[in-house]
């Protein structure tokens, strides 16, 4: 069992503190407030003048609460839809159900009659909600709201409560889906973003821990690809919902961030397989300050400043990123950062990687003794390969979901510009692998961009 403590970090409490208190993370509560208080305002006021007490407080309440409180923020749109639609049939159906009890008692009915007479109906409602969720699992809230608003019904005394139930959970389905567009209609397109740029966010992150060949402790880097894990799922689950409320107003969704979630997942594998069978399994905590060397000057002399140059190249690609995700980034700013992202991997991630190359081979027979020793090595430049040639793929996929909505002429050259790279890198990941089998390697000068070797780290 890990005795992991986290570490109190100021900077980190006053960031979530400030997230807390935003009007991003304060909205939800606000408007589930706002949808219970206004209908209760309706019904204090009605029911002043009205002695048989037209509206029920408790069933306003209740059904505020069971339509609004129990969703996630990236579902609430499209959930809230769902429980309101659910509600309403269920509140017909119960109606129904209720008017045939109130008429069985008009012709007089005995109490047993009644009571089977209800019993048979709820006993049916819930064995076709229990039947129907196993197969449509993702309408699971309209189904259990439709139960609920049924049983509410259905075991009503007459139908004088029968009908002020109906008007107080009609009352608060439509106040909950009002106020729901009203506090989240706006806010849909910048939740994607935000989503997206924090799960983006956390994979670079995990990607300076690989490559930069630094031995972490185990439950660090599980507790990071844990939240990896879980922006990926809500990132993916915030699409789904963002693309089925668009679909049920007719729309068409501006952005398609499934591809750009898609672009994602092979770059976490990518980086999960560098860290895990490098970083962590081959290299033991003396022997990560020199990347499988015989020394520690010879990893300092030869191949730390190109990683440190990579290592930054990421540092810099996170922050264009995350600036190209802002929703209120213009587009003149949107193609300086992807020039900027394309400029970094050709030139301080390509042409770092492939001064790695070339001082490996230089140097193999000097400064690794053991052949263990240099396919560890080569086996983790091939790998590394495979992470920038992933970036390549990330960096199409941001081109492409802008490219839909803006002139896509100005991207021509951009997307160019990707797979020459990608191709090279591709050349480049299989060369490393022939300096094992390779009697005779040549050695070829970078020179791609126009960068020189003293430019580019």
């Amino acid at each position: 069992m890990s005795n992991y403590i986290p570490e109190f970090v100021p900077e980190r409490f006053s960031y979530e503190l400030k997230f807390f208190l935003s009007w991003t993370f304060l909205k939800d509560p606000i408007a589930v407030c706002v949808a219970a208080i206004i209908p209760l305002i309706i019904a204090v006021a009605i029911n002043q003048f009205d002695l048989r007490t037209t509206f029920n407080y408790v069933y306003i309440s209740t059904t505020v609460l069971l339509i609004m409180l129990f969703g996630t923020a990236e579902k609430i749109l499209v959930s809230t839809v769902y429980r309101v639609v659910g509600t309403l049939v269920g509140v017909g159906v119960g109606v129904l159900l209720a008017f045939g009890h109130g008429e069985l008692a008009k012709h007089g009915a005995s109490n047993i009659a009644l009571c089977i007479y209800q019993l048979i109906f709820f006993v049916f409602i819930v064995f076709v909600i229990a039947f129907v969720t196993r197969i449509f699992q993702r309408y699971y809230d309209m189904f259990l709201l439709f139960g609920v608003s049924v049983a509410t019904l259905i075991f009503s005394p007459d139908l004088t409560v029968a009908y002020s139930r109906t008007l107080s959970v009609l009352i608060a389905a439509i106040s909950a889906a009002i106020f729901t567009i009203i506090f989240q209609y706006t806010r849909a397109d910048h939740m994607l973003f935000r989503e997206h740029r924090d799960a983006a966010a956390n994979l670079f992150e995990l990607c300076e821990y690989a490559i930069s060949s630094e031995h972490r402790e185990k439950h660090e880097f599980d507790r990071r690809t844990h939240q990896m894990r879980m922006s990926l799922t809500s990132a993916d689950s915030i699409w789904e919902a963002y693309n089925s409320w668009y679909r049920m107003t007719c729309r068409i969704p501006r952005y398609d961030f499934a591809s750009l979630s898609q672009a994602l997942r092979p770059l976490y594998y990518e980086v999960f397989s560098l860290y895990w069978s490098h970083v962590e399994t081959n290299l033991r905590p003396r022997d990560a300050t020199r990347l499988y060397c015989d020394t520690e000057a010879d990893y300092i002399r030869l191949f730390r400043p190109l990683i440190q140059g990579i290592v930054g190249g990421v540092r810099q690609y996170r922050f264009r990123v995350n600036a190209l995700l802002d929703p209120n980034c213009n587009h003149n700013d949107r193609r300086d950062h992807i020039e900027v992202m394309i400029g970094l991997i050709g030139g301080r991630f390509y042409m770092n990687l492939q001064l790695m190359n070339i001082r490996y081979v230089e140097n193999r027979l000097v400064s690794y003794s053991s052949r263990i020793q240099r396919w560890n090595m080569t086996d983790y430049m091939v790998t590394v390969a495979c992470v920038i040639m992933e970036l390549v793929d990330y960096t199409r996929s941001v081109v492409e979901l802008f490219a839909k909505v803006e002139p896509v002429v100005e991207y021509t050259d951009q997307m160019d510009r990707l797979m020459v790279l990608k191709n090279r890198l591709n050349d480049l990941r299989f060369e490393t692998h022939s300096f094992e089998i390779a009697s005779v390697v040549p050695v070829v000068r970078p020179r791609i961009l126009g960068l020189e070797e003293s430019e580019i780290t």
